[in-house]
């Protein structure tokens, strides 16, 4: 069996610089949840951002920056 790639968390302060792209990645190819999520983080605070990163580790991966849906997401 092939092991499948890891893919790198963004850290905090790339992720919180990024966060308004990160947060249309989330809405464009997120569901429901994740949606939800981005609208959270549109309006949160350093504080509050850091309470989502670390929270949904997930979420920072798969649509965050370095993530194929941030990529693919214009700035």
């Amino acid at each position: 069996m092939t092991p499948i790639p890891s893919i790198a968390l963004a850290d905090f302060q790339t992720f919180y610089a990024y966060r308004g792209r990160t947060v249309d990645a989330m809405r464009k190819h997120g569901g429901g949840f994740v949606s939800g999520l981005a609208t959270a983080l549109s309006r949160a605070d350093g504080n509050n951002a850091r309470k989502i990163y670390d929270t949904w580790p997930e979420i920072v991966r798969d649509f965050g920056p370095g993530s194929h849906f941030f990529e693919v997401t214009p700035q």
